[in-house]
């Protein structure tokens, strides 16, 4: 008996010590955690920036339509779903903060055709270059954007809907 109870008071701490080392250690880091974003209960004018640059794709959605084709580029990860160069999404309903598009640009050329549709809800659409928003885009419209890209930069398209029955489309062209 007094055996078992010095092997269950030998593994005890270990056992607490593994658990802290794992706590400490080996669980990400808190500054590469995507912000805290609440899709089911947001509110449109309450998102903030570093939610839409910092969410990859939160969402719900009812009756969705998705079309993707092309080639990829340099992008793996949480954003390398959406590397491609075309990209179409409907939903009868959605609400939250969806990629797009994101796209992989070294000293060249891109070219961005956005086509939306909105007939309920709301919507928005933003540019993002790297971790800054270059420019929101006109909702129900087709819109192309043109970058001359010097250096080496990741682009990124993000919709962000509350309620939405919409339609988009993105494609793009790196010359």
């Amino acid at each position: 008996m007094k055996k078992i109870y010095r092997v269950f008071m030998i593994i005890i701490p270990i056992f607490i010590l593994f658990m802290l080392i794992d706590s400490f250690f080996l669980s990400p880091s808190t500054a590469e955690a995507e912000p805290e974003f609440d899709h089911k209960n947001m509110v449109m004018s309450e998102v903030t920036d570093e939610q839409i640059i910092g969410v990859s794709s939160t969402y719900s959605a009812f009756m969705t339509s998705t079309h993707q084709s092309g080639k990829k580029n340099n992008i793996r990860g949480k954003y390398s779903e959406f590397n491609v160069d075309l990209y179409e999404f409907s939903a009868k309903k959605v609400s939250g903060i969806m990629t797009l598009s994101a796209t992989h640009v070294k000293d060249s050329a891109l070219t961005l055709n956005i086509d939306s549709d909105l007939n309920e809800g709301e919507m928005k659409i933003v540019v993002i270059r790297d971790n800054e928003i270059l420019e929101y885009v006109s909702v129900g419209e087709s819109v192309q954007l043109q970058y001359d890209v010097s250096g080496e930069h990741t682009y990124y398209v993000k919709m962000i809907a509350k309620d939405a029955n919409m339609s988009v489309s993105v494609s793009r062209t790196v010359s």
